[in-house]
């Protein structure tokens, strides 16, 4: 018997096909899935939903297979194949029938179509085109038409403030912006949603409004894996790195299968791919797929890629001497001081660094001079005004408080080597830290000896929110076993309820010359607000 593990339709790109598809997972044996490939055939007939050939792909490591159908009615093929598959919630017959009117392309508009135009629709309408530049395809005037440029950022670390620094950038230097990223979507920096809003249905509202002249669009990983991209095309790709964070995830179970992923945006850039010569996933898996010039950028000046792209004059961004350099047409010059560049801390933020030199390829990429986007990045600041929940820093009589997003092991890397220098001889680090329950226990206990290696003490907020799955009581006896495997006091270690008790089990015993890191995953401007009020009342 077949079991069903996923349907959905991937609405456009992704990490399938580069065009919209409808999904299945299952697991069953191949004379099954034969005989119901067959049955799904005959159905699609006699609804009159065009598809090519199904694909199949079998994901050993998963037990499954992932079968998908390119379609221009995704939606309505995957409402058919829920009914086809016995789903308790599959759509009626008259339910499929409206989805397949709704999205099919009206006649009147095959000659659009078939121009490879920006044709999308909204509601119950049809537009060509996205931003100030749409038009309603009743009548579209070709004379008229302009490609918005879409810049689309994607990584498992440092996605979030490399497309706020992008968007900044680009405000400063005049642009009209819409932007999407974990906090909401926003036009010219005004919110109108708040929440993460990184999938199909943030950058749909983004290049849907009139205002918009360049989209800047943090693209994550469950976006892709929901819906696809919402874009068949943009201008430039950002990948800042891949790691191994959220696997496996509904199908994908290497940190290579992810890479692919979420290169489905280096598959659309048109421009160029902007990609961290660090990253040796990125260099393997991610750098083939692209057809449009790499812009590579490093922290190490002998890095082989930075030295490869300056003799064949090609344009690359590395750090060298405490500055950020541009290489470009066989010239180089610095862009800006470390010193000069507040994501840094003075420098000990370095992933902040690699940040800023990917922020200032794709503004480079995009047509800024050196002198705009050092504006750029001299006037973005770490705070939460311009880059909310990412490395914030609070002080009060000596004590300095971080506020941060680490969810992951290296995201955790970063943030801890950032923080300790921050510390004076005798200072202490403490951290508030809640576990995710859809992590494995290897990635559990990976990230617990990591804090472990670094904090004095630690304070486990218990929130069911973060159970994710599992049953409570489960998830803080695995983080504190492998704490104190690698040497954390469990004497050390305070498990609590609470947002208020967290806050001032880590900040009462604190002593000037401390650094105290609070993590913070959702209700953020709550947090933030909590931190403001004890930095003003000390």
């Amino acid at each position: 018997m077949l079991e069903f593990r996923d349907i959905r339709a991937l609405e456009g790109p992704n990490g399938y096909a580069h065009a919209p598809v409808a999904l299945v997972r299952l697991v069953g044996e191949a004379e099954e899935i034969n005989a119901w490939l067959k049955q799904v055939a005959l159905v699609c007939a006699n609804y009159g939903i065009a598809h090519a050939e199904p694909v199949l792909q079998q994901h050993p490591s998963l037990g499954e297979y992932a079968i998908t159908w390119q379609t221009a009615t995704p939606e309505s093929l995957a409402l058919l194949l829920e009914q086809l598959a016995g789903s308790d919630q599959a759509a009626s017959t008259a339910e499929i029938q409206a989805m397949l009117e709704q999205e099919q392309i009206p006649n009147s508009l095959h000659d659009l179509a078939n121009q490879q135009l920006a044709l999308w629709r909204e509601a119950e309408a049809w537009w060509v085109g996205y931003g100030r530049y749409r038009q309603n395809a009743a009548q579209f005037d070709r004379s008229m038409y302009q490609t918005l440029p879409i810049i689309a950022i994607s990584g498992t670390n440092g996605k979030t403030t490399t497309t706020r620094l992008i968007d900044f950038s680009l405000r400063t230097a005049g642009y009209q912006t819409g932007r999407t990223d974990t906090d909401g979507v926003w036009i010219n920096n005004q919110a109108i949603e708040q929440g993460d809003w990184t999938g199909f249905g943030g950058a749909q509202q983004v290049l849907s409004h009139s205002a918009v002249e360049v989209a800047v669009l943090e693209t994550a990983r469950g976006g892709l894996l929901r819906r696809g991209l919402a874009f068949n095309q943009c201008e430039i790709a950002v990948l800042t790195n891949v790691a191994d964070d959220h696997l496996p995830d509904r199908g994908l179970a290497t940190v290579a299968e992810m890479a692919h992923f979420k290169a489905t945006i280096v598959r659309a850039a048109q421009k160029a791919v902007i990609l961290n010569a660090d990253d040796p996933v990125l260099v393997e898996v991610v750098a083939p797929q692209a057809t449009t010039p790499i812009i590579w950028f490093s922290l190490q000046a002998n890095n082989p890629l930075i030295i490869q792209a300056q003799q064949q004059q090609q344009t690359c961004l590395y750090l060298d001497a405490n500055q950020l350099i541009l290489a470009s047409a066989g010239q180089t010059q610095a862009l800006i001081a470390v010193v000069e560049l507040p994501l840094s801390f003075g420098g000990v933020a370095q992933h902040n660094i690699a940040n800023a030199l990917a922020a200032a390829a794709a503004l480079f990429a995009f047509g800024l001079s050196a002198g705009q986007i050092a504006l750029g990045l001299a006037g973005f600041q770490p705070n939460a005004e311009h880059n909310p929940g990412r490395l914030n820093q609070f002080q009060r009589d000596g004590i300095t408080l971080l506020i941060d997003y680490a969810h992951n092991s290296d995201g955790l890397r970063v943030l801890l080597a950032s923080a300790a220098p921050l510390r004076t001889a005798n200072g202490k680090i403490a951290m508030v830290f809640s576990g995710t329950g859809d992590r494995t226990d290897q990635q559990i206990q990976e990230q617990m000896t990591i804090i472990a290696q670094h904090v004095d003490r630690l304070i486990l907020k218990r929130d069911p929110w973060f159970l994710r799955g599992r049953e409570p009581g489960v998830l803080e006896p695995l983080m504190i076993a492998a704490a104190s495997a690698v040497g954390l006091d469990p004497a050390a270690i305070t498990e609590l309820e609470g947002d208020e008790a967290a806050f001032a089990e880590l900040t009462q015993p604190a002593k000037a010359g401390d650094v105290l890191i609070w993590i913070v995953y959702k209700d953020r401007a709550s947090k933030i607000a909590i931190a403001q009020a004890w930095e003003r009342n000390p």
